[in-house]
């Protein structure tokens, strides 16, 4: 982050012609639904300092087991800023845990599932977390490459395979999710 930061507001710079400016967070090893663009510019309306947060996506477990299901998040890595290309700061300004938290100035959108985290044996710090029983086909949409997308369709886990972990999954995330929702809006 101390090479990238730096480096990407250079970029930015050198490339800026318009009056606003959109960023978005996205790991590396994570995917976007093909239509996360297009909604982030539907949120679009000339706001000075706005971020999106599309608060429902998936979670993708690709081993040791093979496994698809919903997942929400409140300030989840997938966030965007919409700002004023004056004095810009990106997404990516405040890595601190939390710091999203205490901006008013957050959307959350609620019920398009546009992003998905996939848990992969390198990760650090995630684990899978979903729940619900999700078509195989809503993988479709976040256009995978031909060979990942033919290992899921072929080695997902069916979801009722482990009831307990997604019920559990899913009281776990509704909670924390309305929660922070609630701590939103009492608190903006």
């Amino acid at each position: 982050m101390d090479d990238f930061l730096p480096s990407i507001t250079r970029e930015i710079k050198n490339r800026l012609t318009e009056p606003y400016l959109i960023t978005t967070r996205l790991d590396n090893d994570d995917s976007l639904h093909q239509d996360f663009v297009k909604e982030v510019h539907s949120q679009f309306s000339k706001q000075e300092f706005r971020v999106i947060d599309f608060v429902d996506g998936y979670t993708l477990q690709v081993a040791p087991r093979v496994r698809f299901g919903q997942h929400s998040h409140v300030h989840n890595p997938f966030m965007s800023l919409i700002e004023k290309s004056e004095n810009f700061k990106t997404i990516w300004t405040q890595e601190r845990h939390g710091y999203w938290r205490s901006v008013k100035e957050v959307t959350p959108v609620r019920g398009k599932r546009l992003w998905m985290s996939v848990i992969h044996s390198e990760n650090k710090a995630n684990e899978y977390k979903g729940y619900g029983n999700v078509a195989k086909s809503a993988i479709d949409s976040f256009n995978l490459h031909p060979q990942a997308l033919e290992n899921f369709k072929y080695n997902a886990e069916n979801l009722h395979l482990n009831r307990a972990g997604a019920f559990k999954h899913k009281l776990k995330t509704n909670w924390k999710v309305n929660f922070k929702l609630l701590e939103r809006r009492l608190f903006s």
